[in-house]
């Protein structure tokens, strides 16, 4: 997993803090606990999911009330809840929609941001969601 470095972080945390305000997590976060209480397929992505927001929205609630150190450790955190996501498939319409929110809350900006390489969580995360859309397309094929 790439870690952050402190030269970055003040950029990088302007970007993540203007995301805070996007409409997008409550609507993931909205039905991600409905979809673990029924024993959806994709608790465990789902799960994974809450988390990632979860970090998220400490990351910005802290924006400028925490050390670089503490922000870049919130910011390995994040990453790695994207690496996890990236390594888990999405088989259910609800974990397909889930991946994909997450990824319209925070790739556009980040891709805007920084300059990404194929080895960074962000885009293994696209690769995977790529994956699920192509699997899940082809599981239902009629």
């Amino acid at each position: 997993m790439p870690q952050a470095d402190a030269s970055s972080s003040t950029s990088r945390r302007a970007v993540l803090s203007q995301l805070a305000a996007m409409p997008l997590v409550g609507s993931i976060a909205a039905f991600i606990p409905a979809a673990q209480a029924l024993g959806e397929a994709d608790a465990t992505l789902l799960g994974h999911i809450a988390r990632a927001i979860e970090t998220h929205r400490v990351m910005n609630d802290r924006t400028h009330k925490s050390t670089d150190e503490e922000y870049l450790a919130l910011l390995d955190e994040f990453d790695s809840h994207l690496d996890n996501l990236a390594e888990i498939r999405a088989v259910t319409p609800a974990g397909l929609e889930a991946k994909a929110c997450l990824i319209q809350l925070y790739l556009p900006s980040y891709f805007h941001a920084f300059e990404v390489d194929e080895r960074s969580p962000e885009i293994r995360l696209l690769f995977s969601f790529i994956q699920d859309a192509t699997f899940f397309a082809q599981r239902n094929a009629v």
